[in-house]
């Protein structure tokens, strides 16, 4: 497998995983507030309007959740449904040792250092947009488990 490919797949993974949240948060949601939204039917989107006239924190709380995946979902829906998507965070980045396969050209070696350093800072941006997603939905857990206590 070209080095190209294998971060594609996992970056497009990354998308296609992560939204699975908003929908997670719905249904947990769903469960624990006693919203009764048809499960089929239940996800962050129809949760956050349901519990919005019970508890208006956790409705602010998934309205940040579904901001923050909004951009993701995009990508998401757009690999799913058509295959194709560009991903952005390695548009830019030239895979040397791809590339040297294709044109059998000799090339300096630095490019790859080049190629690593450009890798690792966009798996550090994937980080940290895992760690704010991660503290948005803890906030969110904290005002459930609110919610289960009082069952």
């Amino acid at each position: 497998m070209e080095k190209k490919s294998y971060y594609v797949y996992h970056f497009e993974n990354y998308f296609i995983r992560v939204n699975t949240i908003s929908d997670l948060v719905g249904k947990l949601g769903n469960i624990i507030c006693k919203t009764e939204i048809d499960e089929e039917k239940c996800n962050g989107y129809n949760f956050k309007e349901a519990i919005k006239k019970i508890n208006q924190d956790i409705s602010n709380s998934v309205e940040k959740i579904l901001v923050f995946t909004k951009d993701l979902k995009i990508i998401r829906h757009e690999k799913i449904h058509t295959g194709k998507t560009e991903i952005g965070n390695l548009k830019d980045i030239v895979l040397w040792s791809d590339l040297a396969k294709y044109t059998k050209d000799e090339y300096d070696s630095l490019l790859d250092d080049f190629t690593e350093i450009r890798l690792n800072e966009e798996i550090e941006k994937l980080e940290k947009e895992i760690e704010k997603l991660l503290k948005l939905t803890n906030d969110y857990f904290d005002l459930l488990a609110i919610e289960y206590d009082k069952l």
